[in-house]
């Protein structure tokens, strides 16, 4: 896989004086965004996975499974907006019962994030 060879080689090749961790990871991001695909690991877990690499304690077959298992498919905005209608209506009793409950967070449960949520029963999609 070519993003994990990119990641492991600048990180163990260190061409840079400073900086070769953070280069790496920002290329194999760019190379798979261009490829239609987006790295979904978290900045620390992704800092440790890179601390490891560096130190030598993770092979280039590790590099790459990282990858491959830190990889997604972005969902079209098509199907984000069918899995999103048809969490919030098979879960319409939970928001509503946290809307009583917590209404100021409400906004932050996964499903209804990608929704202003004014009522469970009626919701409109947020501008992009």
């Amino acid at each position: 896989m070519k993003a994990a060879f990119v990641l492991y080689n600048i990180v163990v090749i260190h061409p840079f004086l400073n900086g070769n961790k953070r280069t790496a990871f920002g290329l194999v991001g760019a190379f798979l965004e261009a490829n239609g695909y987006e790295l979904v690991s978290g900045s620390n877990d992704a800092y440790q996975f890179l601390l490891g690499v560096a130190s030598g304690r993770v092979s280039e077959t590790e590099v790459e499974r990282w990858v491959v298992l830190g990889t997604a498919k972005p969902i079209p905005d098509k199907e984000f907006t069918k899995l999103a209608e048809g969490v919030i209506s098979k879960n319409k009793g939970l928001l509503e019962m946290l809307a009583k409950v917590w209404p100021s967070q409400v906004r932050n449960i996964p499903a209804a994030a990608a929704y202003r949520v004014h009522s469970v029963s009626s919701y409109t999609p947020y501008a992009r």
